[in-house]
């Protein structure tokens, strides 16, 4: 016979060696190895520039014994965050290696592309009038970005308005169509602003705005 046997099996194996003399008998156990616990961080994500977006493994937070996590090759300072919370500017790839409390390792990874919308949005016409209803004249993007600066002039080319360092999108941050606290006539008006948006990049832009006012 055989002088070695394997198995994949747990339990107790019993072994007798025999010959015309002697029997010799002896048993062993065989326990288990864990079976590593798989996980997925899901798949491959598309997030609007200035988007963030919140990962984490499938499994119950009580298996997990550690935890590490890469973007683009470059480990995170988070000790053990069985989450995180990232907000790329560009496209990354992200892994995550999971030691369980068996003491098996697993990893998985996805990739997470940014989509850099970069079109600026205005209305051409504005009435401030108090009505609740498009009352200022304001910026707005895709993705929140930085009004580093705009600045309105009449057709004589005298500025009327100006503003520095605000967000996109806030209404409240907008020319209201005063001037020395004065409501002006209705007039077509020229705007330039400097947007900056997430990732550094600096659109320049120009237009003409028609307020009416009563």
């Amino acid at each position: 016979t055989d002088s070695i046997i394997s198995t994949n099996k747990p339990g107790v194996y019993s072994l007798m060696v025999s010959n015309d003399c002697l029997s010799y008998f002896d048993s062993i156990e065989v326990v288990g190895f864990p079976v590593a616990k798989s996980f997925s961080l899901g798949g491959d994500q598309e997030i609007r520039l200035g988007e963030s977006v919140y990962l984490e493994p499938d499994i119950p937070e009580e298996s997990i014994n550690i935890i590490e996590w890469f973007v683009d090759g470059n480990k995170l300072e988070c000790d053990n965050c069985t989450g995180v919370n990232l907000n790329p500017i560009e496209d990354v790839k992200v892994l995550a290696v999971l030691i369980d409390r068996d003491g098996c390792e697993q990893e998985d990874e996805i990739n997470i592309s940014v989509n850099a919308i970069r079109e600026v949005y205005q209305a051409n016409v504005f009435t401030p009038n108090n009505d609740g209803v498009n009352d200022r004249f304001y910026l707005q993007t895709a993705t929140i970005a930085t009004v580093q600066e705009i600045r309105i002039f009449n057709r004589w080319g005298n500025l009327v308005f100006e503003k520095y360092d605000f967000p996109t999108n806030d209404q409240s941050q907008g020319w209201n169509g005063n001037l020395d606290e004065r409501t002006m006539r209705s007039n077509v008006f020229v705007y330039t602003a400097d947007i900056v948006f997430p990732d550094g990049a600096v659109q320049k832009i120009t237009g003409e705005i028609l307020m009416i006012s009563n």
